[in-house]
């Protein structure tokens, strides 16, 4: 999944990692954040459907463009319907992570707690990696402090309140960050799968969550 462009390749297993030690602070249950992990860690894969050329652009897009890039979301739901099994957590994070607080996201237009916690938590997680993961086409990253700083002045327009202090509260140790990426550098099995999936053609049968993380 990761193999689209250069700056994506970690990018959804740090997510993964991230939104896990935001929802462990919020008070999620092991099976909860674990599902969370898996939704993190797939946010981006209807990015699979669209072009790669338009994935690996440099600077800005058009505004067709940008709509093409932005169906990923809707995508990334059709790919996981094609695996057995009912995880909703999972594609409530792949629809509707770009969804904002203030209802002008996509693809929906939630607003507030009608978008879902999972969502709105890889939605902080998402933007908090991008802050601080370096990209070709971009000056430097933010520091964890600045990158929190300014998730804070979004609050209440894009990101949910409670979902930034549950990251400023799992960043107290300084761990977050190193440890995501020590954790992009292991191998996601569920999304390899799904990129063999898409990439490869039809697989059969189609596997379950439970055997491909067994």
């Amino acid at each position: 999944m990761d193999a689209t462009d250069a700056y994506t390749a970690g990018h959804s297993v740090r997510v993964g990692y991230v939104a896990g030690a935001i929802g462990s602070c919020l008070g999620l249950t092991p099976l909860e954040i674990r599902l969370l992990q898996l939704g993190g860690g797939l946010h981006d894969i209807g990015k699979l459907r669209v072009p790669a050329a338009l994935i690996a652009k440099q600077g800005g897009l058009s505004l067709d463009e940008y709509r093409c890039v932005m169906e990923h979301t809707v995508l990334g739901e059709r790919l996981l319907a094609r695996i057995r099994g009912q995880y909703p957590t999972i594609t409530a994070v792949v629809r509707w992570h770009h969804e904002r607080i203030d209802g002008r996201g996509l693809p929906d237009g939630l607003a507030g707690a009608a978008i879902p916690l999972p969502a709105r938590i890889v939605a902080v997680a998402d933007a908090f990696d991008a802050m601080t993961s370096t990209r070709p086409y971009r000056g430097a990253v933010l520091s964890t402090d600045e990158a929190v700083a300014e998730l804070e002045r979004s609050v209440g327009t894009q990101f949910d309140g409670t979902c930034v202090r549950g990251l400023r509260v799992a960043c107290r140790d300084g761990a977050v960050l190193e440890t995501a990426r020590v954790r992009a550098a292991q191998p996601n099995r569920l999304a390899d799968y799904l990129s063999r999936l898409v990439l490869g053609g039809s697989i059969e049968p189609p596997v379950s969550l439970d055997t491909e993380l067994g």
